[in-house]
């Protein structure tokens, strides 16, 4: 199973952990008060940060699902 699923659609992204360790992971380095983030822990980010947020996650060995 994948850590995150991750989707994209227009000029932004959700990024939505599946397993309980990318949970940690988004509550730790995101959290629920950066930005708007209506479905979290789902992330909802705009593309500008996405490429950071992903170099994070494959430097931690998380896994994708698109």
């Amino acid at each position: 199973m994948p850590d995150f699923d991750l989707m994209v659609s227009g000029s932004l992204a959700i990024l939505d952990p599946l397993t309980e360790r990318a949970r940690k992971w988004v509550a730790n380095n995101i959290g629920p008060g950066n930005g708007y983030q209506p479905y979290y822990p789902a992330v909802l980010c705009e593309h500008r940060y996405l490429d950071d947020i992903l170099e994070a996650l494959f430097a931690a060995d998380f896994t994708f699902e698109r």
